[in-house]
């Protein structure tokens, strides 16, 4: 017999598979111009979509000199990092910073703050330096 409780973490649980669901998977471009690659993320980043990112990203750096470049990433359409994708973002920082840009700037919707509340905070934990928001 169910008692109240089960049944409410029963619901509980099923309300954030929905949601989960909900996810539309992200999707993301890489383009090298004159001073910059830019980078563009959408949506709901997943482990197979970021993985593929980064690999497609070390490619696109080994044909350049990453310290005459801006890295610029806009993440305008990005959703809200869940906890399981948040140390895969901080390694995609500390990738970032490791690779010697000569300045990194993040694009972030304004009206999204708990966005860039996170981008910030996992941002500065990964060591990220010489980087700038703008909304």
């Amino acid at each position: 017999m169910y008692s109240i409780s089960n049944i409410f973490v029963i619901h509980n649980i099923n309300t954030q598979l929905k949601k989960k669901r909900r996810f539309k998977i992200g999707t993301y471009s890489i383009v090298k111009k004159a001073d910059r690659l830019a980078i563009s993320v959408k949506g709901h980043m997943d482990t197979p979509t970021a993985e593929k990112f980064v690999k497609e990203y070390q490619q696109e750096v080994g044909k350049i000199i990453p310290s005459q470049y801006i890295l610029d990433v806009d993440g305008n359409e990005l959703s809200v990092v869940t906890a399981d994708m948040q140390e895969s973002l901080k390694s995609c920082f500390k990738l970032y910073q490791s690779t010697g840009f000569k300045k990194v700037i993040l694009h972030i919707n304004k009206s999204n703050a708990i966005l860039s509340m996170q981008v910030k905070r996992i941002a500065s934990a990964a060591g990220l330096q010489n980087f700038s928001i703008v909304s």
